[in-house]
Parts: C-alpha cells; sequence; structure tokens
C-alpha cells in the first residue's frame, strides 16, 4: 500500500513509495510568497511535501534565490514561530523566541496553504541546539569533566528541557496542522559545541572530543547516582586522561569505545547516559501526537536507539544526510543506516540531500543522488534546502524526482 507523509499507520510491516519532501526556511517563504513557492516546488518539483525549519540553533546562510530581500542571513537561532503559552504551563523552561519573528507568525499561514494544497508538512527542529535556550537556562546546559558550559547544547539528562520538548511537539502538531516532527541533534550524544572554533581541539582526537563532550552537569549525575553509578569517580578518571591528553598533546584515539575500554568506571558513566538518550527518544515518540523522523549519521547508536522503541511508537523514520550529491561513499554509509532500519519493518528509511555545492556538477550532481538512493531502498529524499536553490537546481530536481517516482512505481 501506499502511504502519504502524513498517515499514521501501525507499526507491522508496509510497502512504503518513494517520497520527496522540500526543506525551506521561512524567510525564503516569506521573500518569494508563500504559495507562489509552495506552488512552484509541488507542481514544477513534484515534492509530495515540505519540511519548514520550526526551531533553531544559531544560523548564517547565503541565499541564491533572485527574490532575496538580503544575500546573507544570520540568526542567532531559537523557535520561529509564536508558542502557545498554554502548552508551556507547566514546563520550568520557556520558549526563546528568535529575534527575526518580531510579531509575526509565518509558520501558521505555511501551515494553512499547506492545508489547502494537500502538501503535509513537516516541523524540523533543532532538540538540544535550540538558539540561546541553554545560554537563557544554564542550568539545562552540557557541562564537560572540567565544568565547562556549553554555550548552546542542552543535556538530555535535564527533565525540564524533556519537557520543553515534549510541549514543542504537542504545540506544533496541534496548532500547526503538522504531519511529521524532524528530530536533528538527537542521535550524537556526545557531539556538543564545547570544543567549536576552539585551536587545536583536534589535537585530542575523536575519542578525546567526544569525551570533552561527555556531560557532567548535575542532571547526568544525579542520574547516574541514583542509577548506582559513582559518577564522581568518572568525572575524575575522565578529567585525569583528558588532562594527560592536553598537556601531551597526544590523540585518545579513533573511538570513545576503544578508549573506555580499560577504563569499566568512566564506561559505565558513559552507558548510563545512552541509556537516558534511548530512554528520552522513548519517551518523546510514545507522547507524540504526530509522527516523528529521527536525523542520524553513520556514527549514532541507531540499533540501540530503534531496538527500546514500543508497539505505540510514533517514531516513523530515520533520516541519514548525505555529505554531497553524487557521493558515491554518502550512498554507501545510507546502506548501513537502511539496515538498521530493515528489521522493525515499520520505520522508513529516508535521506537529506543538500542541493546545491559549488564545487560540483550540482545539476547532474543532485539528479544522480536522488536516482542512487531510490535505487537503494530509500524510502524518500529530503531536498536541503529552497533558498539554495536557482531555477537550474529545480530543473534538476525535477528530473530526479521523475525518475525515482518511475523506478519505485509511483
Amino acid at each position: 500500500m501506499q502511504r502519504s507523509l502524513d498517515s499514521r499507520p501501525s507499526r507491522g510491516t508496509i510497502t512504503i513509495m518513494f517520497n520527496v519532501c522540500m526543506l525551506c526556511y521561512l524567510w525564503d517563504l516569506e521573500d518569494e510568497g508563500i504559495d507562489e513557492v509552495l506552488d512552484r516546488i509541488q507542481g514544477q518539483v513534484g515534492v509530495d511535501g515540505v519540511a519548514v525549519v520550526a526551531a533553531s540553533g544559531p544560523l548564517a546562510q547565503l541565499r541564491r534565490r533572485p527574490s532575496a530581500q538580503s544575500r546573507l542571513m544570520r540568526s542567532r537561532g531559537g523557535f520561529y514561530f509564536q508558542p502557545d503559552d498554554a502548552k508551556y504551563a507547566a514546563t520550568r523552561c520557556k520558549p526563546v523566541v528568535s529575534n527575526w519573528l518580531k510579531a509575526r507568525n509565518p509558520l501558521s499561514k505555511v501551515a494553512e496553504a499547506c492545508v489547502r494544497r494537500g502538501l503535509p508538512l513537516r516541523a524540523v527542529v533543532d532538540t538540544r541546539r535550540i538558539g540561546r535556550l541553554a545560554a537563557r537556562y544554564p542550568a539545562v546546559s552540557v557541562k564537560s569533566a572540567f565544568g565547562d558550559v556549553s554555550p548552546g547544547c542542552a543535556s538530555l539528562a535535564n527533565r525540564d528541557f524533556v519537557e520543553l520538548l515534549r510541549a514543542l511537539i504537542g504545540d506544533l502538531a496541534s496548532n500547526y496542522s503538522v504531519a511529521t516532527i524532524e528530530l536533528r541533534h538527537l542521535d550524537r550524544l556526545f557531539d556538543t559545541d564545547l570544543l567549536d572554533s576552539i585551536p587545536y581541539a583536534d589535537a585530542l582526537g575523536p575519542a578525546g572530543k567526544e569525551l570533552f563532550s561527555v556531560s557532567f552537569c548535575e542532571s547526568s549525575m544525579q542520574s547516574a547516582l541514583q542509577a548506582g553509578v559513582d559518577a564522581e569517580a568518572a568525572r575524575r578518571s575522565a578529567q585525569v586522561t583528558l588532562s594527560r591528553a592536553i598537556d601531551s598533546s597526544s590523540p585518545l584515539g579513533p573511538s570513545l569505545d576503544a578508549l573506555l575500554g580499560g577504563d569499566p568506571i568512566l564506561a559505565g558513566y558513559v552507558a548510563h547516559q545512552r541509556g537516558v538518550q534511548a530512554s528520552v527518544l522513548r519517551t518523546l515518540s510514545a507522547a507524540a501526537p504526530c509522527e516523528l523522523a529521527l536525523h542520524v549519521t553513520p556514527a549514532a547508536p541507531i540499533d540501540d536507539l530503534l531496538a527500546g522503541l514500543s508497539a505505540e511508537s510514533r517514531l516513523t523514520a530515520v533520516m541519514y544526510r548525505t555529505e554531497e550529491p553524487g557521493d558515491s561513499s554518502a550512498t554507501g554509509s545510507f546502506d548501513a543506516v537502511r539496515r538498521s532500519c530493515s528489521p522493525s519493518g515499520s520505520v522508513r528509511c529516508e535521506a537529506v540531500i543538500p542541493a546545491w555545492r559549488p564545487d560540483s556538477d550540482e545539476e547532474s550532481a543532485l539528479v544522480r543522488t536522488v536516482q542512487q538512493l531510490a535505487n537503494r531502498g530509500a524510502d524518500g529524499v529530503t531536498l536541503d534546502h529552497y533558498g539554495i536553490m536557482t531555477d537550474r537546481e529545480l530543473t534538476a530536481a525535477k528530473q530526479g524526482v521523475r525518475f525515482a517516482k518511475r523506478s519505485r512505481g509511483k
């Protein structure tokens, strides 16, 4: 059977046709005209749905559409919609609305326009990296073993933050006719901004950078203690290991798991944090009033995250971002992600494709990548993003979409 983006199936095994979604930012929709953009991408490109960034971290974009009122867009991030205060009445953390929004609420107009066209709407949320949230509520921030507070990344062990995410999901689903909410930055627990823009941080190696991002915030420590883990001993061990690496300029290796092999106390602490990560995903997916999609990388513990989902879970898609249009290694990595989705039979495996790269033959690369992913069994692709695509890329996207749908029988 064919399933649209806004359907609500059971978790039994089903056959899924190929769906195509276009990622949009609200400023691009506003500048060019919401109706004009939706008509163009639905009629010209042939998309099956629209994804709009509803809450993000700080960002800066080069804009290529002729309608763009400015060539550069900078945002400190935050909520890109006016929150329903009633949804957050019981949350200790309150929404942080983007300064760009002011008194407007363009997401409401986008939702109405999508309903008129029968076009399913997705909302993208940067979860742990929602702009300025950690700065306004330092207690929710990730904290390193040395006590360094993340400027923009929240800890999943903090219950107040998780309650805010639940309220955010409920707000979008009930007030904006959102069919699916895409969760970004929820897959890699130890990928934070603690070492962003820090000179020579790469000298720690991948394992060292991840260990530096293991959170020893008050919420994480308390959660570990309640589970019988010696959190203070784990913190001291992390301090010693990182100090040795920093002082000697010796990288700690390619893998955090390999590094922890000789340190059972620290390994137990990290394992507990991963358990908290899986628990949060279960909580959000069980309580969600709409479908959820999880953005992932091959390095994410996808099998562990999916294994704990209940039969009532609303998580229905895993989305892998390819690194570059036409990159064979990226589509090869997609195979590994798809295999992780296969056992459940109820979780779609989709890909997010960068729609333009200045150092590539972008038109042919875009067509080629859509075709490759369709042939490899992808259940859909999202084109990232409308504001960076000229009419040439839109034409190329149309070609790739047509081929993919023909090859998949839609």
